[in-house]
Order: C-alpha cells, then sequence, then structure tokens
C-alpha cells in the first residue's frame, strides 16, 4: 500500500470558537460533555489566501443545494474552511441531504491549483467512504475559488485532549 504525503508542512489550524457538527461515528464517551474548542495548536500556520478575495455569502457548485457561508472554522496552507448552512431543506445531520456542512474554498491562484482543480479533489475521490475520512459530497468552482461541500466532523484531537485537562 503506498503511502500517500498529502501536505506535511502545511498543519491545519482550527480557530478560536469553531462550532462541531454531529458525525455519524461519535465517540460515545464525549457525546454529553462540552468540548472547548480554544484551537491553540503546537504547529499553527498564518497561509492561506485570506486576503485574496472574500469568499461568497452563498455558495451552489454543481448540482448542489445553496448554501449559506457562516462561521470559519480554520485555515491551512491552501484554504479555508467555513461552516455551510442549507438555504433550504436539507433534514440529515450528515450526508448530501445535511443542513450543516463544512465549506473548503481555495482560491484559484492558490500554489495548490496550478491551472486547475486543486490536487486535493484527487485525493478525496480516491479516499471518499474511507474510514475517518469526511464525505466530499459536491465539488466545483464558483467566482475565485474552488469549493468543496463535504461533511463536517467534530474536534481535533488536540482539542478533545486540552478539554479534558491535558496540556
Amino acid at each position: 500500500v503506498p503511502v500517500i504525503d498529502l501536505d506535511p508542512d502545511q498543519p491545519f489550524e482550527v480557530l478560536p470558537g469553531a462550532a462541531v457538527g454531529g458525525g455519524p461515528q461519535r465517540i460515545e464517551e464525549f457525546a454529553g460533555k462540552a468540548v472547548k474548542m480554544d484551537g491553540v495548536s503546537p504547529d499553527k500556520i498564518g497561509g492561506g489566501e485570506d486576503d485574496a478575495s472574500p469568499v461568497p455569502e452563498k455558495v451552489q457548485v454543481g448540482h448542489s443545494p445553496q448554501y449559506k457561508v457562516e462561521r470559519k472554522l480554520g485555515k491551512g496552507g491552501f484554504g479555508q474552511v467555513y461552516v455551510g448552512r442549507r438555504v433550504s431543506g436539507g433534514t440529515e445531520r450528515t450526508g448530501p441531504d445535511a443542513y450543516e456542512v463544512a465549506l473548503k474554498f481555495e482560491h484559484r491562484n492558490s500554489k495548490g491549483c496550478n491551472y486547475g482543480p486543486p490536487y486535493e479533489w484527487q485525493v478525496y475521490s480516491s479516499l471518499n467512504g474511507c474510514y475517518g475520512v469526511p464525505w466530499v459530497h459536491y465539488k466545483g468552482r464558483q467566482g475565485d475559488y474552488y469549493v468543496l461541500v463535504m461533511d463536517i466532523l467534530g474536534p481535533s484531537l488536540w482539542d478533545v485532549w486540552n478539554s479534558l485537562g491535558q496540556t
């Protein structure tokens, strides 16, 4: 089995106040507990395309429903992730009919988008359905951004560790 080195130099950064959506495999031990998501990680980075152009207020890519872009969950070396709330319909917690999703924006001029969609799209297509990998339901380009519409995940291991008083 070949090892895929997706982006070793660009860890993901969780921002303060990031909210949690329910995933299909919830850790029952934490189901009733509040997990503080302070976003303090030992390897934060500044990257991303924050200043290039603002992300759209609403997103609809391909045959997806329309989503309202809400609070920012985090950013990494190539992009930014926001909560997306379905404008109409959407009755499930996960899946293509979810009312709340993660919207990942990568600017078309990002170093990860060499004259086309990000390589990450191919990786997600290969891994969709694998345990621990969020489902990507829709992808496409809107304005200056390539957009992934995917299941929203829970807190990072770092946030769970810190919420248990481990420092």
